[in-house]
């Protein structure tokens, strides 16, 4: 591939009919020169714009730009954002990451901390369900920061049995090496 920046263009066409009803029935407004229907009454824009995807074509004459040391972190960092998300999703085993992505952005760094425990990494391998992956993971970035999940909260934010949920966070405390506490009060 060759080092030429591409850019997209867009086709712009004039319309003849109305795109709420379908009427070819239009009239321009003279004193404010839009385009009205008969039929609905809808204000028309009489150029639409077709956003399809189409093949890109180069871009004559252009250099690259040089850009400096923050723009290049900040480019490096998107992609390393993006490749976490993508590392996250998949073994996070979803489709839709849309509720992951906020969690991803503001626990990033212990999110990978955690990936790299082999444990961790086993337990998320071993539970089936991705609501149950999904609450490992945050019960464990919690654990990590100090604090004890409620299990009956996270049970009924994924949807895990509540049951389930003390199991995995009992694994998540074993994975992390966190005592619990009626062991650190029989073991004192």
């Amino acid at each position: 591939m060759s080092s030429r920046e591409y850019q997209n263009y867009y086709t712009a066409s004039t319309t003849r009919r109305c795109p709420h009803c379908g009427s070819e029935q239009l009239v321009l407004d003279p004193q404010q020169g839009i385009l009205v229907c008969r039929s609905c009454g809808a204000v028309i824009d009489d150029t639409v714009f077709d956003a399809t995807p189409h093949n890109a074509a180069p871009i004559q004459g252009g250099e690259p730009a040089r850009l400096t040391q923050t723009e290049r972190s900040r480019v490096r960092l998107t992609v390393l954002q993006v490749s976490i998300t993508r590392r996250l999703s998949r073994m996070l085993d979803t489709i839709d990451i849309g509720d992951l992505l906020d969690y991803a952005n503001t626990n990033t760094v212990e999110i990978i901390e955690l990936y790299k425990t082999p444990c961790i990494k086993k337990l998320l391998k071993s539970l089936h369900k991705p609501e149950e992956r999904k609450a490992a993971l945050e019960a464990a970035v919690a654990l990590r920061k100090g604090d004890y999940p409620l299990a009956s909260m996270l049970a009924s934010q994924y949807r895990v049995g509540r049951r389930k949920m003390k199991l995995i966070i009992r694994r998540v405390m074993e994975c992390l090496g966190i005592a619990r506490a009626m062991e650190a009060l029989a073991t004192a």
